[in-house]
């Protein structure tokens, strides 16, 4: 007879009944590691560029989120995938961002009052 195996690979049984999902947080552990040790995950260079990287992006698309936002309140139209991968959106000011969507006639003149900055 073949036994069952759930999703995660998991063996389903009378102890492990196959709506129970199981998961494991190796950060709890690597976090407890480096705290025992003196260390954190700063201390590496490539996490510490991965976290500033993932920092950033969540930002712009925090920015993104609240420039559709204003568009759509004003009734304005946006191209799918906006702002999409537009360098000068990323290094754009926020407050310059949210001038420009409150200021703009349309998503191209968004884009070039961003330009002109």
């Amino acid at each position: 007879m073949v036994e069952p195996y759930g999703e995660h690979g998991v063996k389903i049984g009378p102890h492990n009944p196959p709506d129970v999902v199981f998961e494991v947080d190796h950060t709890t552990d690597v976090r407890r590691l480096g705290e025992r040790d003196g260390g954190s995950p700063d201390d590496d260079p490539l996490l510490r560029s991965l976290r500033r990287e993932s920092h950033a992006q969540g930002q712009m698309e925090g920015l993104a989120t609240a420039v559709l936002q204003i568009f759509r309140s004003r009734g304005m139209e946006v191209s799918e995938g906006f702002p999409g991968n537009a360098p000068e959106f990323a290094k754009t000011p926020q407050a310059a961002l949210i001038q420009a969507a409150l200021t703009c006639a349309d998503e191209g003149d968004f884009r070039k009052l961003i330009q002109d900055r």
